[in-house]
């Protein structure tokens, strides 16, 4: 069976496994489920534009044609059947859990039409979705522990990225406010945790995915996980954890709960707006509310692009304002002819309170010192007191402890004067 009788895989590596299908469909239009169109509708209408409604009004056999998934001879593509008939076995396995280890209290497991088993889960997992309120200073009160948004993406990208040539199910494990998809089939066409991000869309099965992004159930531009990403961190949640494990089977955990009230706050009042949902000013706020400190060599990992993409995120997010104050701030100190580096702006600081109250503390001190020494090779007073918010005579009482401790050596043997550093020990 040539590869592309089976959603045109990328490879044909995996056609030496049992197959999850073992011969092509002929499936019809007298085979497609009414539910399934009726639910692809539904999908086009709450898109609400104009070509999405145009095609939620067609005919059922037009709108297949248009999706894409039907041939000349009115024969369904494979995606078409997997969408719009029957799975060849169970493709979504639902299991809801009020706490870790607890009975499930609600299960979903079907070989009905992917669509149908798409629609279920996510009306099931939605409704499940605690709702919080944060009160009425905000504009948008309502909340939910797992970001709308982000719950569905995590459940679409699970099917339509997963091998289904494998005879297991995408398994969505949802237990109190956590989610976590776990999806047959590994990492392909180069992509993986350390820059899922910014890689461009490889999609393991082309038709599949242009149907579901079609349908506004995907992102045609592959950006589906930098809005799991920015919706997680607009409510002060950590990033999605996104992986690899034995099987080889990826696994995407959302670690949902209340919005952090401060976060939502702040993001609220920095201007422009747009900053609120920029991935990249996201991700270094939260960098910097973890860590003190960022320049662009240490977030070109973070932000998983080159350092002058980076530097030209650090320079958007410099020309943001909260209450009409910088958000970020140039840290002072940094020798001339040395890579700049950024804080918190103090009007962040104290508008982030809880978030960022850990940084005060002499451990967190210690840690955003040492760490900042072990990047750049050499540490001052000065910038130590303007990173920690303590004084200079502080910072280096700070530094001198440390020496003291064989973390630090001084600079120079004069151990005083204008200009003067610490290193690490050689």
């Amino acid at each position: 069976m040539p590869c592309s009788e089976w959603l045109e895989p990328v490879n044909c590596s995996s056609m030496v496994r049992r197959s999850f299908v073992s011969r092509k469909l002929a499936h019809t239009f007298a085979d497609v489920s009414p539910v399934a169109i009726e639910i692809a509708r539904r999908f086009l209408r709450q898109a609400g534009d104009g070509a999405s409604l145009d095609l939620a009004d067609s005919t059922p056999e037009d709108l297949l044609r248009r999706l894409n998934v039907v041939d000349g001879d009115g024969r369904l593509s494979n995606a078409g059947s997997l969408l719009f008939v029957a799975t060849p076995a169970v493709g979504i396995d639902y299991i809801r859990r009020d706490v870790p280890g607890g009975d499930s209290t609600s299960r979903l497991r079907s070989e009905r039409a992917l669509l149908e088993q798409v629609a279920a889960v996510d009306q099931v997992a939605s409704n499940l979705n605690r709702a919080v309120h944060l009160g009425d200073q905000f504009a948008r009160g309502q909340f939910r522990a797992l970001p709308p948004r982000a719950l569905r993406e995590a459940i679409v990208n699970g099917v339509v990225h997963r091998d289904w040539l494998s005879p297991q199910p995408t398994v969505v494990e949802h237990v109190g406010d956590v989610l976590t998809v776990t999806s047959p089939g590994g990492f392909i066409g180069g992509i993986g945790p350390s820059n899922i991000i910014t890689h461009p869309s490889v999609p393991r099965y082309r038709s599949l995915a242009e149907t579901m992004a079609v349908l506004r159930l995907a992102e045609r531009e592959g950006i589906g996980v930098d809005r799991m990403v920015s919706d997680m961190l607009a409510v002060g949640r950590p990033a999605p954890e996104i992986s690899e494990v034995e099987g080889p089977y990826v696994r995407i955990g959302l670690i949902g709960g209340d919005p952090d009230r401060q976060v939502v706050s702040f993001l609220a009042a920095v201007q422009p707006p747009s900053i609120a949902a920029d991935i990249d000013a996201l991700l270094l706020i939260n960098r910097l509310c973890h860590t003190g400190w960022v320049d662009t060599t240490v977030a070109a990992p973070l932000l998983q692009r080159p350092v002058g993409e980076v530097a030209a995120a650090l320079e958007r997010l410099g020309r943001a304002t909260v209450d009409g104050h910088p958000v970020i701030t140039e840290l002072v100190g940094v020798p001339a002819g040395q890579e700049r580096a950024w804080r918190l702006s103090d009007a962040s600081r104290e508008k982030l309170g809880d978030r960022v109250a850990h940084l005060t503390r002499p451990t967190e001190r210690v840690n955003q010192a040492m760490s900042w020494v072990e990047a750049r090779g050499r540490v001052s007073s000065t910038e130590v007191a303007d990173m920690t918010g303590v004084t200079v005579v502080t910072a280096g009482k700070l530094l001198t402890g440390l020496a003291q401790q064989g973390l630090l050596q001084p600079g120079r043997e004069t151990k005083s004067g204008r200009g003067f550093f610490y290193t690490l020990p050689t």
